[in-house]
Parts: structure tokens; sequence; C-alpha cells
């Protein structure tokens, strides 16, 4: 499983392994962790270019990203559920 984050613009909506909907906020220069991400409660956090957590020691509760929220969950929910849900 492997996410290019370089794909993302900022305010993209991008989904974790385990369901959750996350906000990507930009590149923050960082050389391991460049892609910094919001979390549904405000909570900041950052990824690799493959998307993952943590380069190496990774854990099943990792919130790895895996998709672009708009495809992994078109099916279910609406771009409206999405934006009332994240202070954009």
């Amino acid at each position: 499983m492997s996410f290019d984050m370089n794909q993302c613009k900022i305010g993209d909506l991008i989904v974790s392994r385990h369901g959750m909907i996350l906000v990507y906020e930009g590149e923050i220069g960082v050389l391991n962790y460049p892609h910094r991400v919001r979390y549904p409660d405000g909570g900041k956090g950052s990824r690799c270019h493959d998307g993952f957590v943590y380069l190496s020691n990774r854990l099943d509760t990792d919130h790895d990203i895996i998709a672009f929220a708009k495809d992994y969950y078109s099916l279910f929910l609406t771009d409206g559920y999405f934006k009332s849900n994240f202070d954009l």
C-alpha cells in the first residue's frame, strides 16, 4: 500500500487506511516527513512522500494515507458531507 502525497494540493481531502478523512495542508520542508495533514479534531500530523506516518517501525494503528477521499468514498457520501465536517 502506497499513496503519492506529491499529487495532493492544499485543501484536498484524503483518507487513511482506517477510514478517517484528513485535510492536506501542504509541504512543510522537513526532509523525511515533508507533508502536513490535519485531523478532524484540528490536530496536525506529517507524512512521508508515500503517505506513511513513519519511515519504519510502522504500527497497525497508524493513519497511513491510501486515497483521495473523493475517490474512496464517492459511492457512499457527497462532497457536502466532507465540507461540513472540516473548517476549510
